[in-house]
């Protein structure tokens, strides 16, 4: 499973962190946080992945840097990608 969040302004401090902690507490096995911004060469993308009880993050990429999933599933994801 993959809980994956998309942030907006209203909402940034309890998706990041209320969310995030839930997720890990339920055993959601990757959670992804995408921060949309006006210019695709500044959209992030953050990652965790579960593997011993306590999220460990994995990725930190912003604009054209891919990040190169193998769990849950295997996906290359590039932050500019997804907000054009």
């Amino acid at each position: 499973m993959l809980a994956v969040e998309v942030l907006s302004p209203s909402s940034r401090l309890y998706d990041t962190h209320i969310k995030r902690e839930r997720f890990e507490r339920a055993g959601t096995p990757a959670c992804w946080i995408v921060d949309p911004v006006a210019n695709p060469w500044d959209a992030r993308l953050v990652a965790w992945v579960l593997p011993d009880g306590k999220y460990r993050q994995v990725a930190d990429v912003k604009g054209e840097d891919g990040f190169h999933a193998t769990l849950p599933y295997r996906v290359t994801v590039v932050p500019a990608d997804l907000v054009r």
